[in-house]
């Protein structure tokens, strides 16, 4: 699973720098006061520690737990869409009744390809159209050009395909259906992959683990 990269120190600072400016000479002088002059009786009690060895500990649980889910959400995400994608071309083979490397059939295979690496580099920020070159003609990407969610714009593409097999009677309106359910499923699987990348995990909790 991609995950943006995570500038721990810098996060902690802009988002706790007032406390750091009020305990960073606090401690100094507890220190001082401690070392320097001999104020012995100025020590931490076992019991602090062992509070805040106790938060510590459901922070991190909490964390893990949340990590886990969103890991395993992700994953199954991924694996539907790898089970939809096979999925999509085998009806297309099935319903049309002709070999995988019929122009129709190759076509929606190439664009299904293109809407996954398109799908992935989106996700990551990256240029959506730069590894789609072999797989959608020129006019296609210059129409993409100017999109701003290319995979989304491929589903397009994909359905525009099934109703022009459609008109030329080489599908029937139920097996378009059926096509435009399992398009249906690409297209819940992608808004879940959008909601997962845009949604951040608490600062507060990434921050102080990382810390700690």
């Amino acid at each position: 699973m991609y995950t943006r990269n995570f500038k721990s120190i810098s996060s902690v600072f802009k988002a706790s720098q007032r406390q750091l400016l009020f305990y960073l000479p606090y401690v100094v002088a507890v220190y001082f006061a401690y070392a320097q002059f001999d104020l012995t009786y100025l020590d931490i009690k076992m019991s602090i520690a062992t509070v805040l060895g106790f938060a510590v500990a459901l922070v991190l649980s909490f964390r893990t737990a949340a990590s886990y889910d969103r890991w395993w959400e992700a994953r199954k995400i991924w694996g539907g869409i790898v089970n939809d994608s096979r999925t999509l071309v085998r009806q297309m083979t099935g319903f049309m009744g002709r070999s995988p490397m019929d122009s129709s059939i190759a076509k929606m295979a190439h664009y299904q390809v293109a809407w996954c690496k398109a799908l992935k580099d989106g996700l990551r920020g990256l240029d959506a159209l730069r590894d789609l070159k072999e797989h959608l003609t020129k006019e296609e990407l210059e129409y993409l050009k100017d999109k701003s969610n290319a995979h989304n714009e491929i589903l397009k593409f994909q359905e525009a395909l099934l109703f022009k097999l459609k008109k030329e009677g080489k599908i029937d309106s139920y097996q378009q259906v059926s096509l435009v359910h399992t398009l249906k499923n690409l297209c819940d699987h992608m808004g879940k992959g959008e909601r997962i990348n845009n949604t951040v995990f608490p600062t507060q909790y990434r921050s102080y683990t990382h810390l700690v």
